[in-house]
């Protein structure tokens, strides 16, 4: 589990350093040796984050995903107040 938990940390962190806020699979393989970025991704959107999948074509044709972290949408901080 704390292998999960590592992956999960390093491509939540990647999402939010800096203006980019795209990665691939295989930018998750190159830098952080992720073999299953899709299961990750997964577990993120289950913890609440908001990541999109975009489907491109890569030069030679072949589909490939990219995942971009949605920046977060302020929280509603009405409150409410009972007498």
């Amino acid at each position: 589990m704390t292998i999960k938990t590592t992956a999960k940390t390093k491509i939540l962190g990647y999402f939010q350093r800096g203006t980019s806020r795209t990665m691939t699979v295989a930018q998750a393989r190159s830098m952080f040796k992720i073999k299953n970025i899709t299961a990750r991704i997964s577990e993120l959107r289950d913890d609440g984050y908001d990541i999109r999948t975009t489907m491109t074509e890569d030069r030679s044709g072949r589909e490939r995903a990219v995942y971009s972290l949605m920046p977060s949408r302020p929280h509603n901080l009405r409150r409410t107040v009972t007498r």
